[in-house]
């Protein structure tokens, strides 16, 4: 299980799908992307994502959905795994999971419970729930302990 805590450094740009997804780049080419989604049903349109990457020379093809329902089924996920087209999946606990998605070895489950017990104790407590929802300080905080400039500073 991934901590979420643990956060890539990438860019994020806006796809025609109303897709977030980020490239982490290398001073060559593609080292790898990141594919984010709401929820995942069919997975279609991240996988239509993830097959242009890789057409494009996308290494590595991480995906992640906060809702990984998986509706129309693990195949075309499997497929794609098996042909090298992603990496992996990552999905948090917010919902169920199929036994069988857990079992597959593409899939990982974020755990965030900590964050989800912020929120309610946040709200018991008549306080703000703007720092758990605004990421920015703990980006900045991360990027500073790793040594990588923001924007234009260096």
């Amino acid at each position: 299980m991934f901590e979420c805590s643990y956060i890539m450094d990438f860019m994020i740009f806006q796809t025609y799908f109303n897709i977030y997804y980020g490239i982490i780049l290398d001073t060559t080419w593609y080292r790898g992307s990141f594919i984010a989604d709401d929820i995942i049903a069919s997975g279609e349109s991240m996988l239509d994502i993830g097959y242009e990457l890789k057409m494009r020379g996308a290494k590595n093809i991480f995906t992640c959905a906060t809702f990984p329902l998986f509706t129309a089924g693990l195949d075309k996920f499997d497929k794609a795994y098996n042909d090298g087209i992603i990496k992996a999946v990552l999905g948090t606990n917010l919902t169920y999971r199929k036994p069988e998605l857990l079992e597959r070895p593409w899939y990982f489950d974020v755990d965030l419970s900590k964050y989800t017990a912020y929120f309610i104790a946040a709200i018991n407590h008549d306080m703000s729930v703007s720092s758990i929802i605004d990421p920015m300080t703990k980006i900045k905080h991360l990027l500073d302990n790793h040594g990588i400039p923001i924007g234009n500073q260096e």
